[in-house]
């Protein structure tokens, strides 16, 4: 499998509210087949994000909602790319990467 290429597309997002799965007192990572990287998925609905979890074969986490954007992405290492929405389309991982 080929490894992901940014579109070149640039879309506003709203991060303040999003949800991200938590487990062991820290986030959980996700890796994308082809990527060298480990992502931070965040997630605008409940749905979404259990849709993802499923599929990942996550079954034991919680939720927690980005409620500051500035403290959060504060928080997270500059090496973990952010990523919004994760999804599956057909057989490739489609998202939005938040640029800080």
């Amino acid at each position: 499998m080929d490894a992901p290429k940014p579109t070149g597309k640039i879309s506003a997002v709203t991060v303040t509210g999003s949800l991200m799965p938590w487990k062991e007192g820290q986030p959980v990572f996700m890796m994308v087949q082809g990527s060298p990287h480990t992502y931070l998925p965040l997630f605008s609905t409940e749905e979404e994000l259990r849709q993802v979890m499923g599929d990942l074969g996550v079954t034991d986490y919680s939720m927690k909602m980005v409620e500051n954007l500035e403290e959060f992405l504060a928080s997270v290492p500059p090496e973990i790319p952010v990523i919004f929405n994760p999804h599956r389309v057909g057989d490739k991982t489609r998202w939005t990467e938040l640029q800080r």
